[in-house]
């Protein structure tokens, strides 16, 4: 199937994205009250959709595939859990490996099956619980959106969504695929109509560019409120702000990724590494925590203990090493 370069691109903004989050975590509760704290958690609060637009791609790229042809479960299982298991696996043994050298884990078969099933083995890893999830009820949700509107289907999904966050267990509701819903089913109907969708991306633009600063404005204040004021969603309660400004943020920066694609030439430099990006996004996302950890290590031997001089260090050891590699390694399953 023709490959749908936007997505590759958005692909790679969320890659992006999910590695600022991570390394601005620590600085943004830790650092007092000021312009550098302010910026720091525009950035983290603003990057926050990284996982929801993960889920969105997922759902685009699915139903892109198997939306004009039913979904055999065993034949769809068999042939797509595999690329996404095998690897978290994978990562799950080099997380728990270091855990149990650090002291942080005692050796214990039941504690890693434990945290392989519920994507505990490192703070990261629910994503691929909740995608596990989706691939299970794929069929359904297949058949939901050849069978019914978005008018009826989207509205539904978005009332499940809302009703798990607001009630499933806090520390389940994260990694539910009920609290994900609606941005799944979001990429499932752009996919369905594509042309239209990309068409109404443009259409109404300075629409979603505005609504996404707007309540992304107001996303990240009341986070800088609650931080250093101790006020607690003044303006909009935490669920819907999170769900409202995510569902927003999908819609923009996919009309980025569009606009990307529009404006960069084929071969270019830009083009190239953006989509070599979205190549390794799978893996850079599952192997940018160990970078972030061993520079906390390298920072404590050099001495260097200001957050702000750790998320350098985090941030430059990221890119020289799980993204390259990742990348790398994406090129070499391809070619094998």
């Amino acid at each position: 199937m023709k490959r749908i370069i936007s997505l590759d691109i958005y692909k790679s903004l969320a890659a992006v994205m999910v590695i600022l989050i991570h390394v601005t975590a620590t600085p943004i509760v830790t650092l007092t009250e000021g312009p550098i704290a302010g910026v720091l958690i525009a950035v983290n609060r603003f990057a926050n959709p990284s996982v929801p637009m993960f889920v969105f791609a997922s759902g685009l790229s699915l139903f892109y595939i198997y939306g004009g042809r039913g979904v055999a479960f065993r034949e769809f299982i068999g042939k797509r859990l595999p690329k996404i298991l095998i690897p978290y696996l994978g990562w799950c043994v080099v997380y728990y490996a270091y855990y149990v050298y650090a002291g942080i884990y005692a050796l214990s078969a039941t504690v890693f099956i434990q945290n392989v099933l519920t994507g505990r083995m490192i703070y990261h890893l629910y994503f691929v619980v909740i995608i596990i999830q989706f691939y299970l009820v794929f069929g359904i949700i297949h058949y939901a959106v050849n069978k019914f509107s978005g008018k009826i289907i989207l509205p539904l999904g978005l009332l499940i969504n809302i009703l798990a966050a607001s009630l499933l267990p806090a520390s389940y509701s994260d990694r539910s695929v009920l609290t994900y819903l609606i941005y799944f089913l979001l990429g499932c109907y752009v996919a369905k109509h594509l042309k239209t969708a990309t068409e109404g991306f443009r259409r109404y633009g300075i629409l979603i560019s505005l609504s996404f600063f707007i309540l992304g404005g107001i996303y990240a204040y009341q986070f800088y409120e609650a931080q250093f004021l101790n006020i607690s969603s003044r303006f909009i309660p935490a669920v819907y702000a999170y769900i409202g400004f995510c569902a927003v943020a999908i819609l923009f920066y996919y009309l980025v990724s569009d606009v990307l694609e529009r404006t960069t030439r084929e071969g270019s430099t830009l083009r190239k590494g953006l989509l070599a990006l979205s190549d390794g996004s799978y893996y850079i996302y599952l192997s940018h925590p160990l970078a972030i950890i061993a520079a906390g290590s390298l920072s404590a031997k050099l001495g260097m203990t200001g957050v702000l001089d750790q998320m350098g260090i985090a941030f430059i050891l990221v890119w020289l090493t799980a993204v390259p590699l990742s990348i790398l390694y994406a090129r070499w399953r391809v070619k094998r």
